[in-house]
């Protein structure tokens, strides 16, 4: 066999290339045998573990196994925890980063300054601190104690009128002003005397003195008398002076109803009610020579009857009067009712039904609003069927801006007309009305009905 040296060398090597070998026979027995590069290659393969999931990693050890396009591959976990090992400065040589912008060498030495703040310490309205590490800061917790006053103000008082605070929240300025209230001059009160020549007075405030304003009354007589007009009775007003006349008020007697006229007297009869009669049966009851209003009352039921006034000859003619017969009512007290007793009898038929007492109490304030300020009043309230209040309404009030609209003088001119004037200053007009005075009547009559009455 040739010398290897004198073969020509081959530099390229593919899988199908031979190499010289031996075969492993049994102990100590070999044969010699030509092997190819592939076949080598495919038996170091399964010999040789190069899948990284076949690779046993120390946990969270900074490496992991990370599959990119169904392959598995090796890769560097930075959050991994459980790094053990030293590189040492010759390691990092040609290596980097870059921190803020700035690229900082590694495998040699760096600098880093040295700050010279030592310790934070909290100050006024706060409070934490410290020395290393982070440091926190905190505001204080404010107290603050809020009060509320009422004064009656006559004259001038201070107001803080705007607030300036800043991006913290905290109030850099405020500004106050001084309020002046005006000397308002206004009426607070008004009244009339006098018989024939009457005085009408307003009253003025602010110094000023009072408005009064005469005029004379013409007729101030007048008569009254009572009447028979059939079975009507008339209430007649008899006017004197210039403006004679009469003038009736018609009291019309209606249903069981009678009105007597005795001079100046009308009395108001009831004949609602009649004679009471008393029966065994339901025939002898339809027997009764009853007119309408009558009672009768039947003692073989218990009932109690009044003649309608029908005509039919039947029990029809009559109506049952409400709680005949009952014996007993027993009664309940609503929310705030009190009864003086919880039962009726026949015996024990009286009855006191009061409301109960509520507690209230009452309480007053007072207050000085200026020209264009505002302030809130009960407008009204709504009360239930059984009076008691269940809203409440307010309306918030603003006052005039001006300061000189009040009335400043007042007039009365004319004879049987006569025309009043108000003058008001500032940008309101004067009011003004008009009335005939020629006659006063009465413009209502109460008739007291006698506290009782009987049937003739």
């Amino acid at each position: 066999m040739a010398k290897l040296s004198t073969y020509v060398k081959d530099n390229s090597i593919s899988g199908e290339d031979l190499l010289v070998g031996s075969n492993y026979i049994g102990v100590d027995n070999y044969a010699t045998n030509n092997f190819k590069i592939k076949d080598l290659a495919d038996y170091f393969a399964g010999q040789i573990t190069t899948d990284p999931l076949q690779l046993s990693l120390k946990p969270n050890g900074g490496l992991v196994f990370e599959t990119i396009n169904n392959g598995n591959y090796l890769a560097v976990d930075l959050s991994a925890l459980n790094i053990t090992g030293q590189l040492a400065n010759s390691d990092l040589v040609n290596s980097s980063i870059t921190i803020n912008s700035t690229v900082v060498s590694l495998g040699g030495s760096i600098d880093i300054p040295v700050g010279d703040i030592t310790n934070v310490i909290a100050g006024t309205y706060l409070n934490g601190g410290g020395e290393t590490g982070e440091v926190t800061l905190n505001h204080d917790t404010t107290s603050r104690s809020d009060t509320t006053a009422s004064s009656t103000i006559t004259s001038t008082f201070t107001a803080i009128t705007s607030i300036t605070s800043n991006a913290t929240g905290h109030i850099t300025s405020e500004e106050t002003t001084t309020y002046t209230l005006p000397t308002d001059i206004y009426v607070n009160s008004a009244a009339v005397t006098g018989t024939n020549t009457k005085t009408i007075t307003l009253g003025r405030t602010g110094g000023q003195s009072n408005l009064t304003a005469n005029f004379d009354d013409l007729d101030t007589t007048y008569g009254i008398s009572a009447l028979a007009s059939g079975s009507n009775a008339l209430v007649r007003l008899t006017a004197g002076g210039s403006g004679s006349g009469t003038d009736d008020v018609t009291l019309s007697a209606g249903t069981n109803i009678n009105l007597n006229v005795t001079g100046d007297t009308i009395e108001i009869e009831s004949t609602a009610f009649g004679d009471v009669y008393e029966a065994a049966s339901e025939s002898a009851q339809l027997a009764l020579n009853t007119d309408q209003g009558d009672i009768v009352v039947r003692t073989d039921e218990s009932k109690t009857y009044i003649d309608n006034g029908g005509t039919a000859g039947t029990m029809a003619d009559f109506t049952e009067l409400q709680f005949s017969g009952i014996q007993n009512i027993n009664l309940t007290a609503a929310d705030e009712i009190e009864l003086s007793r919880t039962s009726l009898t026949q015996s024990n038929n009286d009855l006191t039904i009061g409301h109960l007492d509520v507690t209230r109490t009452n309480t007053t304030s007072t207050a000085s609003p200026a020209h264009g300020g505002t302030f809130t009043a009960i407008d009204s309230l709504t009360s239930n069927a059984r009076g008691h209040i269940t809203a409440v309404n307010t309306k918030t009030i603003t006052l005039p801006d001006d300061d000189d609209n009040y009335a400043d003088t007042l007039n009365i001119t004319g004879d049987t007309t006569k025309t009043v004037t108000i003058g008001r200053t500032g940008s309101l007009i004067d009011l003004t009305a008009t009335f005939t005075d020629n006659d006063n009547y009465v413009d209502s009559i109460t008739v007291t009905e006698p506290t009782s009455t009987t049937k003739e």
